[in-house]
């Protein structure tokens, strides 16, 4: 039995009505005839289902077309770039012109510190302080400062009220005469061989206040209640750091007997003859110990410490504080919410975006940052 070779078209070539030849590739290429008028049922219904798909395909592309379409070109990242840059320009030159007008205030300032301290050594600066402690010691003038009462003493008044007629030996010294009393602000002793704080004391009667004391002085220290107590008069920080610094010139004058006593405001005050003989100020220091025939003594400035105590104080030392954090306010809209997880410099150039920007302007940069945190987390899933 001999099978056919080929079954259909037969390779041997054919001509067409008009003459021309034909080979197998022009066979080939050439559109066939349909061979049936009419598809199968179930094909045309595919075809008309493909059709229909075709159909809702095309809005889907014809939005993605005009999602891509409204992305952001060149020349619009370059418009943003130049919006950035003439709005830091703006804010840079305002920033000139407040460090000019804050230049030229400091050049006033120092002038005018200049100025304060010339006045200064002329004298008007230690004057002012002078009157100024005077005012301080007149409202203190009639407050008693008691030294060496134990810490275990809680009922002050009733303490101080039995110590004050002891010493005077009468009752004239009521719970009246006693408008308060308390121990001086600083922290309680920690171990018993610690002296113990002082107790501020004001008395309403001066004269009562000055018998007190008065009587109190010739015999310092009084015993009352097994312990030694001194009785001094209240005095401000700076009479205290002066007197403290004049303790030379004073035991000079205890040696040669020489009589003193301390005015106010604030100078030693020494009689030799007809002559009174006062030391307001440090700088009367050499001609006040020449005029006594006293040698030269090296003595403290009690005018500047106090200056330079005042400085370190409000500079002190930080006393293992928090460090104060670097923080900026970010407003809640002011950053997207996906972008929180973010690093802070993102955050931060965001913010500075929807802030300084426009609206439009400021949405297209939340959209860059949100693409880049997409690739981003696209990247750490593949790896």
């Amino acid at each position: 039995m001999v099978r056919n070779k080929t079954r259909g078209t037969s390779a041997t070539p054919h001509k067409d009505p008009g003459g021309t030849q034909k080979g197998t590739l022009d066979t080939f290429l050439s559109t066939p005839a349909p061979t049936s008028p009419l598809p199968p049922i179930h094909k045309m219904a595919a075809a008309s289902t493909q059709a229909g798909n075709a159909s809702d395909e095309t809005p889907g592309l014809q939005r993605v077309e005009a999602l891509i379409s409204s992305l952001p070109t060149r020349a619009d990242i370059d418009r943003l770039i130049t919006s950035v840059q003439d709005t830091f320009k703006a804010e840079l030159a305002v920033v000139h012109t407040e460090l000019a007008e804050v230049g030229s205030r400091v050049t006033r300032v120092e002038r005018r510190l200049d100025k304060v301290s010339a006045a200064g050594e002329a004298g008007q600066l230690p004057d002012f302080r002078r009157r100024l402690d005077d005012l301080e010691n007149r409202s203190r003038r009639q407050n008693i400062r008691i030294r060496g009462v134990s810490e275990e003493v809680t009922d002050i008044p009733s303490y101080l009220l039995g110590l004050f007629n002891s010493i005077l030996e009468t009752d004239k010294i009521t719970r009246l005469h006693i408008d308060r009393a308390h121990r001086v602000f600083r922290p309680r002793p920690q171990t018993p061989s610690s002296p113990p704080r002082d107790i501020i004391c004001h008395i309403t009667d001066f004269l009562l206040k000055e018998e007190v004391l008065n009587t109190a002085r010739n015999a310092s220290p009084w015993r009352y209640l097994d312990m030694d107590v001194e009785l001094y008069q209240d005095l401000s920080a700076f009479t205290l750091a002066a007197r403290r610094a004049l303790r030379p010139v004073t035991s000079s004058l205890r040696e040669a007997g020489i009589p003193y006593r301390w005015g106010h405001p604030f100078a030693l005050v020494v009689r030799r003859g007809p002559i009174l003989h006062a030391l307001n100020y440090y700088s009367d220091v050499p001609d006040f110990l020449a005029a006594l025939d006293i040698p030269p003594l090296e003595i403290e400035d009690w005018e500047k410490p106090v200056l330079a105590r005042g400085a370190a104080r409000r500079a002190g030392p930080r006393q293992n504080l928090p460090r104060p954090q670097n923080t900026r306010v970010l407003h809640h809209h002011a950053i997207h919410p996906f972008l929180l997880p973010h690093v802070g410099r993102r955050r931060l150039i965001a913010a500075v975006l929807l802030q300084v920007l426009d609206p439009p302007l400021a949405q297209f940069g939340t959209f860059v940052f949100c693409l880049d945190r997409f690739h981003s987390l696209y990247r750490k899933k593949r790896e």
